[in-house]
């Protein structure tokens, strides 16, 4: 019993430090993303200043409207989208890490529960699953099952 309480809190542990990592990942890609997207924000906005410089040097009319205003009022639309999708990409890359995340938790979770139910802690763990002649079930010696219960080589 005391082994299987070792294996446990291993286990919780490793469950632990994979969510722990996933997490910090996970924030450190919601930071970059932010930072990607405040960047597109920035030269959208240095983008229409150029086109509408450029215009009104040009002697072009911005007001109304004409074709001038028009590029620029595009230029901002497709700023936004890339922010979007910008936003959207570090979102799905942050869901990515957190559902890897927890495949792992649940893969480690499995792998204890194979071991110490079905398993039979072969592992070495359990030092009932060690001993030679007794008849074992999940894992727990049982000597008081009678001799020849069992067919020839089943286990």
């Amino acid at each position: 019993m005391f082994w299987l309480a070792i294996g446990a809190i291993l286990t919780g542990l490793s469950m632990a430090s994979t969510y722990s990592q996933a997490k910090s990942q996970s924030k450190a890609l919601a930071e970059e993303g932010t930072i990607k997207a405040q960047q597109r924000s920035k030269r959208t906005q240095q983008i229409a200043g150029q086109q509408k410089a450029s215009f009104l040097q040009s002697g072009i009319s911005l007001t109304g409207e004409g074709t001038a205003q028009y590029l620029i009022d595009e230029t901002y639309d497709i700023g936004l989208e890339d922010i979007d999708l910008i936003k959207k990409n570090y979102n799905r890359g942050i869901s990515n890490v957190m559902g890897s995340a927890r495949t792992k938790m649940i893969s480690q979770l499995g792998q204890f529960a194979l071991s110490a139910g079905i398993g039979g802690w072969g592992s070495g763990l359990n030092p009932g699953s060690q001993v030679s002649g007794s008849a074992s079930v999940g894992g727990v010696v049982n000597p008081t099952l009678p001799k020849g219960m069992f067919a020839k080589g089943a286990f």
